[in-house]
This record gives C-alpha cells, sequence and structure tokens, in this order.
C-alpha cells in the first residue's frame, strides 16, 4: 500500500468516526430540546391550572372539569418527559466496569477489554 493510500484510507476512517460522533451529538441536542419544550409546554399548564383554581375561587363558577383536564395534560407532559429522559440517557457513552474505558451508546460489549456493558 502506498503512502497515499494509507493516507486517504486513514483520512476516510477519521472521517467515519467524526460523522458517527457528530450523529451522537445531533441525536442528544434533539432529546434536549424536546425535553426544554416539553418543560415549557408543562410550566404553561401549571399557569393554567392555577389561574383555573384562582378563577373558580373568585367566582365560584365551578371549574372542576376544566381542572381535570388540564391534569391530565400535566401528567401526559410528565410522561413524555420521562420517555425523553430515558431517551436521553441511553445515548449517553456507556463506561465499562471492567477497564473504564468509554463505548459509544449502541455497544453492548467494551470495544476495549470485550466486557458486557450494562
Amino acid at each position: 500500500m502506498s503512502a497515499f493510500d494509507e493516507f486517504v484510507y486513514g483520512a476516510k476512517k477519521c472521517f467515519d468516526a467524526a460523522a458517527v460522533k457528530t450523529n451522537e451529538f445531533i441525536e442528544a441536542s434533539k432529546i434536549q430540546i424536546e425535553k426544554s419544550q416539553l418543560n415549557c409546554e408543562l410550566r404553561d399548564e401549571y399557569v393554567k391550572l392555577g389561574k383555573a383554581c384562582y378563577d373558580m375561587s373568585e367566582s365560584g363558577i365551578d371549574n372542576t372539569a376544566k381542572m381535570q383536564a388540564i391534569i391530565e395534560r400535566i401528567n401526559s407532559i410528565k410522561e413524555e418527559l420521562k420517555l425523553a429522559e430515558e431517551n436521553f440517557k441511553s445515548k449517553k457513552p456507556k463506561i465499562c466496569p471492567n477497564c473504564g474505558s468509554k463505548n459509544d451508546y449502541g455497544f453492548k460489549y467494551c470495544s476495549k477489554c470485550g466486557s458486557k456493558l450494562d
């Protein structure tokens, strides 16, 4: 193999590794953005719930059905947040319990020592 071929091969390996890391970063960023949006929605629903409670207290009109619908939406958003957090955690690099090396999130076995990852 010529020096140029070795250079091209090395450059390709570097490019492929950079592409994988970039995709991982993009996926993690998307999940973080989703979590931020869900947290904003959750905050807005809490504000609506507080307003409905205050309005009911001030007017004496029963807003229980409206408040229950808001509470159901809050619970739904909380469940979406929980799933997004689990998804995010599954994308984090795994640390080998045997040798301590970092492994990409999709790995089942350590790329350095071959130990099973949790």
